[in-house]
């Protein structure tokens, strides 16, 4: 077989031509005159084959060879006898074209908003839907399942040892803003994802995104009242952690767009983004109390939910049309420029051998009128 090849077999359903020519000497020279083929008119030839295209009874499968290459995707050099194993090709063929950065590897409705995730030990991602007050599994294999129908609208998830935290709206961020500000709250799920607890706080007024602290306690980060709260699962409280203008939303944003946002303990360190100042910022710790104030790392725009690589890189969604990366120096570039589709947060692919996959959570643009699917894309770093 040909060096970095890989055998694929394609088989046929039906076979069907269309004649995207009238040149009568090119159809001879095809053997296609005698096909009752007419101009840019779809023909099934699946029963009796048209000149050196079989029938499926005559041939039921392509047996070819599949390289890539810088990008390109290349078949095998046809052969004869290609409708048999043996008749695989020896040599390259023809370059097809590149391969796609992007793929849909999980498809939901419009209207669903899938919001946040965590990656559980096995690695599974456990996302949150935020509209369909649901949580789902999603498996290597591309397999997606419900995990819970909720009694709130859940944003963030994490996976615990005993279950599942989640933040949650009982009345959804589309309602009216001094209902929906009144109804924050934390669920606690047992690992079949049945309810255990329901811990309403009144004080906040937006939960978002959560992350672990040293300590075992949980910080949630609150998108319109400058806090950060913590969660203490000894007893239940969730008490004021820290309180920042840095995390407040930037007044003279006219439109909505929500102050703190997505957060993550790195290194001693807790990284937090808001959406609405478009910075990443740092706060340093010291076990699990905050040592110091938050300060700007890196001004990136309108930025959600993020995620820390091995290497340092920081990869974030925009909840529009691009992801971003940040360097461990704060330069901030475009990682891809379109397809994200309102795109809320983004995790390292368990699946990806290389580790230079990435997957993230998609709402379709819903908020901005779009009338595409939620999807769950992989992200191919090394075909950008």
């Amino acid at each position: 077989m040909l060096e970095n090849a890989f055998e694929g077999t394609f088989s046929f359903d039906q076979k069907s031509l269309t004649l995207q020519t009238d040149d009568i000497d090119a159809i001879a020279s095809l053997g296609f005159e005698s096909c009752d083929l007419s101009l840019n008119k779809k023909v099934d030839v699946s029963a009796e084959g048209c000149s050196f295209i079989e029938s499926i009874e005559e041939c039921q499968a392509d047996y070819d060879v599949i390289s890539i290459e810088d990008r390109f995707l290349y078949p095998g050099k046809r052969t004869d006898s290609m409708c048999d194993p043996s008749g695989r090709p020896t040599e390259r063929g023809f370059q097809m074209g590149a391969a796609q950065p992007l793929e849909v590897v999980a498809e939901f409705q419009n209207g669903d908003f899938l919001e946040n995730g965590d990656i559980a030990d096995d690695g599974t991602l456990y996302f949150t839907n935020y509209f369909e007050k649901a949580l789902y599994a999603y498996k290597a294999n591309n397999e997606v399942e419900e995990v819970a129908q909720l009694p709130a609208h859940p944003v963030a998830v994490l996976v615990l040892p005993q279950g599942f935290l989640i933040s949650a709206h009982n009345i959804p961020f589309t309602e009216s803003p001094d209902e929906f500000t009144a109804s924050n709250q934390l669920l606690q799920l047992t690992t079949d994802g049945s309810v255990q607890e329901v811990i309403t706080v009144p004080d906040a007024r937006f939960l978002n995104g959560m992350t672990q602290l040293p300590d075992e306690r949980y910080l949630i980060a609150d998108s319109i009242a400058a806090t950060l709260w913590v969660f203490d699962p000894e007893d239940g409280s969730v008490s004021s952690w820290l309180q920042d203008e840095l995390l407040a939303q930037d007044p003279s944003v006219e439109e909505f767009r929500p102050g703190a946002n997505g957060i993550k303990v790195v290194d001693n360190t807790l990284l937090i983004s808001n959406s609405s100042r478009g910075t990443l910022m740092k706060l340093p710790l010291t076990g699990s109390m905050p040592d110091g104030v938050p300060s700007v790392f890196a001004d990136t725009g309108p930025i959600d939910d993020f995620m820390v690589a091995i290497d340092g890189t920081i990869y974030a969604t925009t909840h529009a049309e691009a992801v971003l990366s940040i360097d461990p120096n704060g330069n901030v570039s475009n990682v891809i420029e379109s397809g994200c589709d309102g795109c809320t947060a983004v995790f390292s692919d368990p699946a990806s051998p290389s580790g230079d996959e990435l997957l993230f959570l998609t709402t379709g643009n819903f908020l901005e009128g779009g009338q595409e699917p939620a999807n769950i894309v992989r992200l191919y770093l090394e075909r950008i």
